[in-house]
């Protein structure tokens, strides 16, 4: 992926919450070149028209669903090396997601969104992630491009009659074959590989003193740790992309509300990034604390450990060794 520098165009109608991206985006000068400001879709066409931008961050609903993306895919079409981000209320687009979703708006369920209510200790770094992914898909556009230029230099070449192709070096041809093929395989290329011995540790950080023991044993074994942050309310695009990119999910389910029947249920988020955890593919160790169920399903029992307080550090130790099974 090229490390292209965004040039960024935020359509907001709310001074406070663009004022606040803009901000964000400020202390991140390596990867925002330069970020201007519309509060209507018409200031954003003028700035569209005079300005050198390629990313979008538009708040659809507060600008009006239905001319705001008349107004995306207008500039898709006209623009298409230009990038779109939604940054929206997440609460607000589920509510209306029947009128949001209608009709050719169904494409914008594949866009980039940024949550306006994204926790403040975690805006940053969730605009981090969705910056790499507009970098990501500028790379794509711009080898698109290349590789349509390559083809119409073949095509030329072709077209050429035989003495005019005998005059042109054998070296050009190859060279315009060779960046075609090279070109060509960079966009089927895979997510670059996790990093090996990796873990992403999911827990409550109220349990720092669980959580401190285990870290320790997993260190000593030579285990990588990954994190979430301090602000566990939701699971955010920064979240999921720190957990695809480690080799395994350790989860540490501890006592969360008690029930009823006097057993409890974990906290909600985790049970979230057991979820994404299990949807990428990842190798998954349980650490349940007696008491607790609701884990949700589909993980074997052999990936299940229980412990109590007093049996913590022996169910640390399975934990590691469970670990260290999956790398054979």
């Amino acid at each position: 992926m090229l490390d292209i520098p965004l040039k960024v165009l935020i359509v907001d109608p709310s001074d406070s919450s663009a004022e606040m991206l803009a901000q964000a985006m400020k202390g991140l000068s390596k990867t925002v070149l330069s970020v201007k400001y519309a509060s209507a879709l018409s200031e954003a066409q003028k700035i569209l028209a005079d300005s050198d931008i390629n990313a979008i961050y538009i708040d659809p609903l507060s600008l009006g669903i239905k001319v705001a993306s008349e107004f995306i895919f207008d500039v898709r079409k006209r623009l298409p090396s230009i990038v779109f981000v939604l940054y929206l209320d997440f609460t607000q687009m589920e509510r209306n997601r029947t009128e949001f979703y209608s009709g050719e708006r169904r494409r914008l369920a594949h866009y980039f969104k940024l949550d306006k209510l994204t926790p403040i200790a975690t805006f940053t770094d969730e605009l981090k992630t969705i910056i790499k992914q507009c970098q990501s898909d500028l790379s794509y556009i711009l080898t698109q491009e290349k590789i349509s230029k390559l083809q119409d230099e073949l095509i030329s070449i072709q077209t050429k009659t035989s003495t005019e192709v005998a005059s042109i070096p054998i070296k050009i041809l190859q060279d315009i074959q060779e960046q075609l093929e090279s070109l060509k395989a960079r966009q089927h290329e895979k997510q670059p590989d996790v990093k090996p011995k990796s873990v992403f540790l999911s827990y409550r950080f109220a349990e720092y003193e669980y959580v401190d023991g285990l870290r320790t044993l997993l260190e000593r074994e030579g285990f990588s740790i990954v994190t979430g942050q301090d602000s566990n309310t939701f699971i955010s695009q920064a979240i999921l992309e720190r957990i695809k990119a480690c080799e395994f999910f350790v989860c540490l389910m501890t006592h969360a509300e008690e029930k009823k029947d006097g057993t409890y249920t974990p906290s909600p988020w985790l049970l979230e990034e057991k979820g994404a955890a299990l949807a990428m593919g990842k190798r998954i160790v349980l650490m349940v604390e007696e008491g607790v169920n609701d884990i949700g399903g589909l993980q074997g029992d052999w990936q299940r450990i229980h412990f109590t307080s007093k049996s913590f550090t022996k169910a640390a130790i399975k934990a590691v060794d469970q670990l260290k099974s999956y790398i054979g």
